[in-house]
């Protein structure tokens, strides 16, 4: 992986042209990188989660909420990278390496639609996420007919 654009004042429009096709690939893989990140972070939530893990850190006195708050996470991004995690890999058992690249935004606003869906369609799914000409409403509207 590369991201180590340098950076030169472009002098013309092709040098323009370049310089922005360079940073939009360096974009395209941290955000992979971040949406790689966010599949293990959401494990991590899922178990301190569910297991109640902030009570064996700082004690029953913080509360749940209290706790990621002292970590700096809000609440709702726990939320966000809780129910992917849970819903994907937990209850359907989707490995790492299917999600990889898919759109987490994608996935999250989808997880309504394939609830009781097989394991099939939820694949199904995951691989148009990954779709990267594909808005998210474009996308919600396929799922709808999954």
């Amino acid at each position: 992986m590369n991201l180590s654009v340098k950076i030169k004042e472009p002098n013309s429009s092709l040098g323009k042209t370049k310089l922005a096709r360079e940073l939009y690939e360096e974009m395209k893989q941290i955000r992979e990188m971040r949406d790689a990140a966010g599949w293990y972070f959401g494990k991590i939530l899922y178990y301190f989660d569910k297991y109640k893990l902030h009570n064996y850190l700082f004690g029953k006195a913080l509360s749940k909420n209290a706790f990621y708050a002292e970590i700096d996470i809000p609440h709702s991004t726990v939320s966000y990278y809780i129910a992917l995690y849970e819903f994907y890999v937990v209850d359907n058992q989707i490995d790492f390496k299917l999600l990889r690249n898919s759109a987490t935004r994608k996935l999250h606003r989808a997880i309504s639609f394939l609830k009781g869906k097989s394991k099939n369609k939820i694949i199904e799914a995951i691989e148009l996420a990954k779709k990267e000409t594909l808005s998210l409403s474009d996308y919600l509207e396929e799922i709808k007919s999954i």
